[in-house]
């Protein structure tokens, strides 16, 4: 079960790029991207050398917070959900000139609008599993062509669930994300219904965002990637998204998705 509205899920990713990319009009999420356990799957570490995320707790970069450990600082139990770099990205905005192709409503799929404004649910969405490092979010322009229109998926607050530095990112941890997470998991796997997870039903549609967004907004971020080739494409639709392409390196070859 996959959560309808979504445009780009990446679950248990590690060195992804997406760049340059016009993100719109799904209603639940724009991007999505959350950890996979190794207590649930086999530890990357066992797939591919090389994995970026953390071993050990002198791996890690200085915590913005003191926050309790209960894990043992010498085995993480880490392996997914690293190094993952999200920039340059227009969201819940349709590019000039853009028409909704007609095979979008061909399986009666709802959408918010032909062009314009076209928001996501959220815009990016991150589980912030803890101690996962390296996720950014930066450069990323909103409806109003500016970073502060760009709307992320807030939990538990406070919170800083978009980092714009890729060097200092860590998660902290995120109750009711990981809530959401679990409950979905187990209805998936021992269809058991803790909260109701709601994935395979088609979200409202987002109102129309304000477009002179309060000053609080998240700033830009560094500057682009040497390695990261262009990539263009949107996702669009509540229930289907037009493929925009992204890059990754996982175990050291690139790959596409």
């Amino acid at each position: 079960m996959l959560p309808v509205g979504t445009g780009i899920l990446w679950a248990g990713h590690n060195d992804g790029v997406v760049r340059d990319n016009w993100i719109f009009d799904n209603w639940r999420r724009g991007a999505m991207l959350f950890a996979v356990p190794d207590a649930l799957v086999e530890p990357e570490g066992d797939v591919n050398d090389g994995i970026p995320c953390p071993t050990s707790l002198s791996e890690l970069p200085e915590l913005p917070i003191e926050t309790p450990l209960p894990i043992d600082p010498g085995n993480l139990g880490i392996s997914t959900s690293c190094g993952n770099r999200y920039f340059d990205n227009r969201v819940g905005v349709a590019p000039p000139g853009f028409e909704m192709p007609p095979g979008v409503r061909a399986f009666g799929n709802r959408v918010g609008g032909e062009g314009g404004v076209l928001p996501n649910g959220v815009d990016f969405w991150w589980d912030e599993f803890l101690l996962t490092t390296g996720n950014c979010w930066y450069a990323n322009t909103g409806p109003d062509g500016t970073p502060g229109s760009v709307r992320p998926g807030v939990g538990v607050a406070p919170v800083n669930a978009m980092p714009t530095s890729c060097e200092t990112s860590v998660g902290l941890g995120d109750a009711v994300k990981e809530a959401e997470l679990l409950d979905c998991f187990l209805e998936r796997e021992a269809g058991a219904e803790l909260l109701g997870c709601d994935w395979d039903q088609t979200p409202p549609r987002p109102g129309r965002p304000r477009l002179t967004p309060p000053s609080a907004s998240a700033p830009i971020g560094p500057g682009s990637s040497s390695e990261a080739r262009r990539a263009s494409g949107c996702a669009s639709g509540s229930r289907r998204s037009s493929p925009a392409r992204s890059e990754s390196m996982r175990g050291g070859s690139p790959q596409r998705s």
